[in-house]
């Protein structure tokens, strides 16, 4: 109940905290995670605020919204979206052995491996009221560490913890409840691959390989990758590109930025896609029964984002605290410096590095209708490449991705950037960071070679 009460609040986009502080302006992220251990754990609630923002005004929101579970318990729509989402990353890590491992060496820390079911079945089980009897018992002032101030009260109301269960009693006898579907034998060298691979092109040039195979649970991975623009047609468009990527998974003509997230849990699928200056991509796992229309919904977001508004303001906001909070960070200020040093370009280039401060100052001036006109003129699917890998049809995948993308093209070209060789001087820098105890090194050497050369590997 515990971990579904911090699913209800933290999740983003249907998360409690992120509705009262994110989307109402008080902070730029926020969020809720816990600690799962053998002793008693801890449930972590956290907002992040920019720097002209009001840290109490988001504590107090925060606290309000963290206290208001109580008097205002979750819904059964609530807790049903936090099961799915919960359940789904049950479901991935099953079909994936090495996920498996580890985490059946968690739950063995913790006592016992047959946990890690025990935890699943019961999450499957949880109600409305349990979640609002845990709130009530562990949701109060006494009991919360606040980053700004810890709270006393002249009487204060201590929360009961209780005593360990014995595991052993509660794994005796335990039995799984559904069996999962094993994968083929493999041989994954690079010749069998190939053996086993078909490549297609679609009449725009779309590109295609297919590799279908038995895989544990049915699991099925995809890997997408459009490539648009030139170089000349690219110069200044580096901000725009990078946040018309970012808006792609923040909803479509049909559907929200909840809709959609609830729709991947729903598919108990993983979904990312993105994108920059010359590339936009897609990541997917997902299962047999689950690939035609996980494969639908990606479309749905690379052609028709809806570059909403609102979801504009709240990633600008998003990014301007990563880079604020990257400004003082060691590891993100030496490699700034490093990557500006060793790849250096003009202001206006697609590959060209600016610094925090030079970030800053562009996302604070970019503008939707430049992200929006963006897409319009350099996202197509003529230069694309798509690999999928796992338990599917291919004549069914064939149909699908050729009604998704075999007639959207851009329409700007695509050639690709040349990255030439240059000899860089060298160079020995060291960056002060007073505010960080830690320190971080980075160092390269560039190296006159070609992936076509037969040296190369």
């Amino acid at each position: 109940a515990i971990d579904v009460l911090a699913n209800i609040l933290g999740d983003v986009p249907s998360g409690r905290l992120y509705d009262g502080l994110v989307e109402s302006g008080l902070a730029a992220r926020s969020g809720t995670f816990t600690f799962r251990l053998r002793e008693p754990g801890a449930l972590l609630s956290f907002a992040e605020v920019r720097e002209d923002g009001s840290l109490d005004d988001a504590r107090v929101t925060m606290e309000g919204l963290i206290d208001g579970v109580v008097d205002d318990p979750p819904t059964a729509e609530e807790v049903e979206r936090a099961r799915a989402a919960l359940l789904k990353n049950f479901d991935r890590t099953l079909k994936n052995s090495e996920r498996l491992a580890l985490q059946l060496s968690e739950w063995g820390s913790m006592g016992d491996w047959r946990l890690f079911f025990i935890h699943r079945d019961r999450i499957k089980e949880v109600t409305p009221e349990r979640v609002r009897v845990v709130a009530a018992s562990y949701l109060k002032p006494s009991n919360r560490t606040v980053g700004l101030f810890i709270p006393v009260d002249e009487e204060p109301l201590r929360a009961e913890v209780p005593e360990a269960p014995d595991v052993m009693a509660l794994v005796a006898g335990y039995t799984g409840s559904e069996e999962v579907i094993e994968g083929e034998v493999f041989d994954p060298s690079p010749e069998n691959i190939e053996s086993r691979t078909t490549r297609l092109t679609l009449d725009n040039g779309f590109k295609l390989a297919l590799l279908p195979k038995r895989t544990r649970g049915g699991t099925v991975a995809i890997a997408l990758t459009l490539r648009h623009g030139t170089e000349s047609e690219l110069m200044g468009q580096a901000t725009a590109a990078d946040l018309a990527g970012g808006m792609l998974m923040r909803g479509t003509s049909a559907r929200t930025r909840e809709e959609i997230s609830d729709e991947i849990d729903r598919l108990k699928s993983t979904v990312f896609v993105s994108g920059g200056v010359n590339s936009a991509f897609a990541r997917i796992e997902t299962t047999r029964e689950n690939l035609l229309p996980t494969l639908e919904l990606v479309g749905e977001m690379l052609t028709d984002p809806a570059f909403d508004d609102a979801e504009w303001d709240l990633l600008r906001e998003e990014r301007l605290a990563s880079i604020e909070r990257n400004m003082s960070e060691p590891q993100a200020r030496a490699i700034e410096a490093f990557s500006r040093h060793m790849d250096p370009r003009p202001e206006d280039h697609p590959f060209y590095s600016p610094t925090y401060e030079e970030q800053v100052e562009r996302t604070e001036a970019a503008e939707v209708a430049a992200a929006r006109e963006f897409h319009s003129r350099f996202y197509g699917a003529e230069d694309a490449t798509m690999a999928i890998v796992g338990d599917f049809d291919p004549d069914e995948v064939l149909e699908v991705v050729q009604a998704m993308f075999g007639s959207w093209n851009a329409e700007a070209d695509y050639v690709r950037i040349p990255r030439p060789f240059r000899e860089i001087d060298a160079a020995d820098m060291s960056i002060e960071t007073p505010d960080k105890a830690n320190a971080f090194f980075i160092a390269g050497q560039t190296i006159e070679m070609d992936d076509e050369d037969p040296d190369y590997p």
